[in-house]
This record gives structure tokens, sequence and C-alpha cells, in this order.
């Protein structure tokens, strides 16, 4: 019976771990995280529990499911490679990891526009200064001239990028 006991113990404890890292917490953050809640477990502890070489009290059980954010049962009972909270886990890390990417790509746009727009900004101050210095007639023609030879063109007032099939077919145009 004793080595029964062993075993489930080294099982528990190994569903511990891979609950664990699958959080991306270390064993003291846990231990950290067990004291928040009441319960005393050393890092050491957390280790010798990991390798089933520390049987677990009930509450301390109840105290880690709470911090892995898994069920008790997960910790418990095999059910097959991977149970359903880890899934449930990677399905919340997976969705956090693509918000994260969303609001990155947000930034990055927010950040082209921008700069977008300095640069409109910094080329009316340049078409203004050439107009004032006669270096060219028309500002409005000048701008545009600017615009269309960087791949741009207005459009009702608001400056697009032509698409590349677009900037090539005009390039073809220009050669024939």
């Amino acid at each position: 019976m004793r080595v029964e006991h062993d075993e489930v113990q080294k099982k528990v404890g190994a569903r511990i771990r891979e609950a664990r890292e699958r959080r991306g917490l270390s064993q003291a953050a846990v231990s950290q995280q067990l004291a928040a809640l009441g319960v005393t477990l050393h890092q050491t502890a957390v280790t010798r529990v990991e390798s089933g070489r520390r049987p677990l009290s009930v509450v301390e059980l109840l105290a880690l499911a709470d911090v892995l954010g898994v069920e008790t049962d997960d910790l418990l009972h095999d059910q097959g490679e991977r149970s359903a909270a880890m899934l449930r886990w990677d399905v919340v890390a997976a969705r956090r990891r693509a918000f994260d990417a969303q609001q990155e790509a947000l930034r990055a746009v927010s950040r082209y526009n921008e700069l977008s727009n300095e640069a409109l900004r910094l080329l009316d101050e340049l078409v203004e200064e050439q107009v004032r210095q006669g270096v060219v007639p028309d500002a409005d023609d000048a701008r545009l001239h600017i615009l269309e030879s960087l791949g741009y063109f207005d459009y009702d007032g608001m400056v697009v990028m032509r698409s590349r099939a677009d900037r090539a077919d005009s390039t073809l145009e220009r050669w024939e």
C-alpha cells in the first residue's frame, strides 16, 4: 500500500508542477501567493511536493488549486495528458497574447499616423518655403507633384498611398 501512496503523491506533484509552469509561476511565487492566502508552504516545500516527497494537507491542496487556477480534481485525478483546466489556461493565454498583439498593432498604426501627419506638415512647410522663394509658382501643384513622386495621391484632401499594382502600371506607362 505504501508504494501506491508514494505513486499518488508523485502524480499529484507532477500535475502541480505542470499547472505551475503553465501559469508561468516560479516555486517562490507560488509560495508567496499561498502565504497571501494564509497557507505557509515554503519554496523548498513546494519543490518536495512537486517531486512527490511531501504529502499535502487538504487546506494546502485547496490553496494550491486556487493559486494555480485549476480545480482540485484536476490535481488529484488523471484526465489524460492534459486536463481541461490546462486547456482552458492555454485558451486564456492565447487570447491574452492575441489581445496584446492587437494592442501593439494599434499602437503601431497610431505611430504610423503620427509620423505621416508630421511628414505632411513638413512637406507643406517645404512647399510654402519654395513658393515664397519663387522656386515653384503654385503650392497645390508642387505638393501634388511631390506626393505623386513618392507614390501617394491626394483624394479629396486626403493623402492616400497608391497600391503597388497602380504604381507599377504608372511606371510602365511612363516607359511606353
